[in-house]
């Protein structure tokens, strides 16, 4: 299949060996467009994923966890249950999530906090970058509607799941 149509579709594709748990505690367990879960992926219970994730191979989430747009998640990686991982971040291979990850995170565990951004480039925050590095390393509140957006979901979601954030 060629990339081009990947992108104009509104459909993800699930490999082999990869298993979806029906809910247990909400209504749904969900896997929004333009996902794709390579095989050997663990998606549990009553997980809510948006748009345009990447999971790649051996990754095991937990029960309830949040994976908001445009996420990306590295080989081998493990997500607590209740996590949220925030929009447009990534998740370094054979990472062990235990808390939220912040909305353009690069979270590799035993190294520094940084910036996505590839992400920035890949979905059109380029205007923005000056702005998001500001939120992600300094705690500095978005300003621009489109990034006020995505820190509101991002925070409410935290809330409701008690658990910190990287």
């Amino acid at each position: 299949m060629n990339t081009s149509s990947y992108r104009r579709g509104l459909f993800s594709i699930i490999r082999e060996f990869s298993a979806i748990q029906k809910p247990a505690y909400e209504d749904l367990t969900s896997i929004g467009d333009h996902v794709f879960i390579m095989q050997s992926v663990h998606i549990p219970h009553d997980a809510n994923i948006q748009d345009h994730v990447t999971i790649t191979p051996i990754v095991a989430l937990a029960g309830l966890t949040r994976i908001l747009r445009g996420v990306f998640i590295s080989m081998g990686a493990t997500i607590h249950q209740r996590c949220v991982v925030g929009h447009y971040s990534i998740v370094g291979m054979g990472a062990s999530v235990l808390k939220n990850i912040k909305p353009f995170l690069r979270y590799i565990p035993d190294k520094k906090l940084t910036v996505n951004k590839y992400a920035i480039k890949k979905f059109g925050f380029n205007g923005q970058t000056e702005e998001i590095v500001e939120y992600v390393l300094q705690c500095v509140s978005p300003q621009t509607k489109e990034l006020l957006n995505i820190y509101r979901e991002f925070t409410r979601l935290c809330e409701k799941s008690t658990i910190n954030k990287y």
